[in-house]
């Protein structure tokens, strides 16, 4: 049915491509001649997404715009709603971050011509998302808020953004320190949790509950707090090893790559530098073979972080350049601070 349980449930994303290869001329960018024009912006949406999933993100990007360009001829604006959605996440892990910025906004406007309340929701986070990397805290944040607004216009029961939608905007409340507000909003995602959750979403907020329980950790040391930041520490590194065993066995190597980096800083606060180290090198893997440069960025400044701990200065200093270049190529602005905190 509609639970995409191969990919969902299974993260089994190699053998749905290798199904709908057969639906493929040329694989990813003829589709069967016998195809209807529907099939055919479905079978391009589809690969592509599982091109992501599996790393191969820049083969993604010429399918899932020809489906795209389908449904927007279609007026399908549903399908082209979702279509767009994807497209500016992918765009944005790729480093094309102005581009991200313009489709999650198309996304938004064919969300709202489609009337699908769910849409509507979903794409506003999209948009935010691209946002907030571009450094446009203020803009992001406010569609986040309205997102979360029509959230719980639409499902009064689950009042406040959950699954992906909830793990960014989750991600921007700890950039401002609002950690109290994540820990809780994470505890929500737990007792909400549904059988047909996907892997990825149990790993996410796994990952986002580390996050928050890692800082709030850092909060209660810092005021005197041993015990219980020491216990906040610990139920971090419980969540950080949840989060990147269910997000390997997701089968979503771009989510993967960004729980090893998270996690590596974990490491290495807790001076573990050989597992951090160990961390840092799978995603290094990842990101290079998908061309992540987004992540590529986060990459060198977890790498930077770790150097300058074991006293490694020009190696430190090395990768902190690197990020700064990125920085400029791609637009991804959020990541000033970090490289003034580096200084």
């Amino acid at each position: 049915g509609k639970e995409a349980y191969t990919i969902h449930k299974l993260g089994a994303f190699g053998s749905d491509l290798s199904a709908l290869s057969h639906f493929f001329e040329r694989p990813w960018t003829s589709p069967a001649a016998g195809l209807k024009e529907n099939a055919q912006a479905f079978v391009l949406s589809e690969a592509a997404f599982g091109l992501r999933a599996v790393g191969r993100l820049v083969e993604a990007v010429e399918p899932m715009q020809a489906g795209q360009e389908i449904r927007v001829k279609q007026e399908k604006w549903d399908s082209a709603a979702i279509n767009a959605s994807n497209l500016s996440e992918l765009l944005l892990i790729l480093g094309r971050v102005a581009e991200a910025k313009d489709v999650g906004r198309q996304s938004v406007k064919y969300a709202d011509d489609s009337g699908d309340a769910f849409q509507k929701m979903l794409n506003r986070t999209t948009a935010a998302d691209a946002l907030l990397a571009a450094g446009e805290r203020e803009e992001a944040e406010a569609l986040f808020r309205e997102a979360e607004k029509m959230q719980k216009e639409d499902q009064p029961e689950y009042p406040i953004l959950y699954s992906l939608p909830g793990f960014k905007y989750c991600d921007l409340l700890l950039e401002k320190g609002e950690i109290r507000d994540v820990v809780e909003r994470a505890e929500k995602f737990f007792k909400w949790r549904a059988p047909s959750d996907s892997l990825l979403d149990i790993s996410l907020d796994n990952l986002i509950s580390g996050r928050a329980h890692l800082m709030l950790s850092r909060d209660l040391l810092r005021q005197g707090k041993k015990e219980e930041g020491e216990e906040n520490r610990i139920r971090a590194g419980e969540f950080f090893n949840k989060a990147v065993d269910g997000l390997r066995e997701s089968g979503q190597q771009d989510y993967l790559s960004r729980g090893l980096l998270v996690r590596a800083g974990y490491f290495r606060e807790t001076g573990q530098y050989e597992k951090a180290q160990g961390d840092l090198d799978e995603a290094f893997e990842i990101i290079e073979a998908g061309a992540m440069k987004l992540h590529l960025v986060d990459y060198h400044l977890e790498a930077a972080r770790l150097s300058l701990e074991q006293n490694r200065q020009d190696e430190g200093a090395a990768h902190r350049e690197a990020a700064k270049k990125l920085i400029g190529e791609t637009g991804y602005k959020r990541r000033l601070k970090d490289l003034d905190d580096l200084d």
